[in-house]
């Protein structure tokens, strides 16, 4: 990326010798350093949680490239022992080597990040484990030093996360949620942990054998996690719809066989699918709903039955709209529109404009529980009296007014369990593991909401900044 650096009136040459310290830019918010691999992942992580760079204190952002640098060190570097990696660092950072690194209720701690931004390391890391706990702590050390609270969700994770080169957002929305928080209590006090797992290795390797083959056709896998013996329901599931497509009879992870062994019982294990369904369950990635919205582009305004079109004059157009319930409307082209997606859009929060609880009539099926249609009915009476103001628009202008539908290309990700039973497992040991999978979809011309706007019909000012959509 270029950089324009500010130089004085005079032109000045400067020459100097291999033992000379040169003077570095001066980095601001508005001029950012060169986008690292670090800065990019550091900075990504904070804008997921709703932290902008922008939004920083100067304070705070020489914090960001100071971790950022720290970041980028730590995973170029390799390091011979967590005690190398501690005096490469010399005095920049606080890290301390701990033998047997362990929370109050004994768990084994890999490293940790303390509130005064300290790092932890565990003594006996070494080689590519050594580089993935010291990054995420750095990046835990980074959160609390900048912020000045425990992050939220798995920050550090998510940090190593993006420079391991992982996009998927479903991926990366499971590292925000409250669920995979990683605070724990230590002789240290409140600390960010990376709690060890004999798992995590195993599970590693599971997460690359899945993605690289065509096992579970073309849903991608976002988590992994064996359970406790003892199957969760009787079944498979059949009856709840999807709304992506995804053909769960079409499930196959026979590929994996004799190549893992998820439940430790010094058995490779042999696997059978034994449940496919819609992760609906309370301690799933968004908490409640098995959809997720992606994000939302192309967002347009429809008009409605109830709405007009004017040429603007000098007056001010006032005209009282209702919209009854036993009524049926019409939008002025067919958009998409499922039941699921809607109600996701309400609990994220991603339409912003007036709405309306919108109850679809009959119409035609597209499949995967969504219809296509421009019928409309709303859930209970809405009323308004709406004006244009005088002068708004030039004369001449041909305006439309009224309640309009509000449509865009909505990136949904629809979330999955696949339960596994292990056909070979050892009496007394794990049977069954569970995959967290997603697959992606994009709806085009889906409904948003119903808006009361006005707009220039033939300079339709971008719907994404008039109705405030993330």
């Amino acid at each position: 990326m270029a950089m324009d650096f500010e130089s004085s009136n005079e032109e000045e040459f400067v020459f100097y010798s291999d033992d000379d310290v040169r003077p570095g830019p001066s980095y601001t918010k508005e001029a950012p350093m060169p986008a690292s691999d670090g800065y990019m992942s550091l900075k990504a992580a904070f804008e997921a949680r709703g932290i902008e760079s922008l939004e920083l204190t100067q304070e705070q952002f020489e914090g960001l490239l100071r971790y950022s640098e720290a970041l980028d060190e730590a995973q170029s570097r390799e390091f011979a022992s967590a005690r190398d990696a501690a005096d490469s660092f010399g005095d920049e950072f606080d890290i301390e080597i701990v033998d047997n690194l362990r929370a109050d209720d004994g768990t084994k701690l890999n490293g940790a990040a303390t509130t005064d931004g300290k790092v932890l390391l565990d003594s006996a890391l070494s080689g590519q484990q050594l580089t993935d706990v010291l990054v995420e702590e750095i990046a835990e050390a980074a959160y609390y030093s900048m912020i000045g609270t425990a992050s939220q969700g798995d920050f550090g994770a998510e940090v190593e996360a993006r420079l391991d080169g992982v996009v998927d957002a479903g991926v990366l929305a499971s590292f925000q949620s409250a669920d995979s928080g990683d605070t724990v209590r230590t002789s240290y006090g409140e600390v960010q942990a990376n709690v060890t797992n004999e798992e995590k290795g195993q599970a590693a390797n599971l997460y690359g054998a899945l993605n690289q083959s065509h096992s579970l056709q073309d849903i991608k896998l976002a988590n992994f996690g064996p359970f406790a013996k003892g199957f969760s329901n009787g079944k498979a599931s059949d009856g709840d719809p999807t709304i992506t497509g995804v053909d769960r009879s079409n499930v196959n992870i026979s590929n994996l066989n004799n190549r893992f062994d998820l439940n430790n019982d010094g058995i490779k294990d042999t696997y059978k699918v034994f449940d496919v369904s819609r992760d609906d369950t309370s301690n799933n990635w968004n908490g409640s709903s098995a959809i997720t919205i992606g994000s939302i582009t192309d967002v347009t305004l429809e008009p409605t039955s109830q709405s007009r079109t004017l040429v603007a004059g000098q007056g001010e157009p006032s005209t009282t709209w209702v919209l009854r319930k036993e009524d049926t409307y019409k939008a002025s082209s067919e958009f998409n529109w499922s039941t699921e997606v809607e109600k996701s859009l309400k609990a994220t929060g991603s339409f912003a404009g007036f709405s309306a609880e919108v109850g679809r009539s009959e119409s035609s099926s597209s499949g995967g529980a969504v219809t296509t249609g421009r019928d409309f009915k709303v859930a209970s009476e809405v009323r308004d009296t709406y004006k244009i103001p005088a002068g708004k628009y030039a004369e001449g202008t041909v305006v439309s007014y009224g309640f309009h539908v509000a449509t865009g290309d909505i990136k949904v990700f629809e979330e999955y369990l696949v339960t596994m039973e292990i056909t070979n497992a050892r009496s007394g040991t794990k049977n069954v593991a569970e995959i967290q999978a997603f697959k992606e979809v994009v709806f085009d011309d889906h409904y948003l909401g119903l808006v009361l706007t006005d707009f220039d019909v033939a300079n339709q000012q971008n719907a994404v900044d008039l109705l405030g959509i993330g």
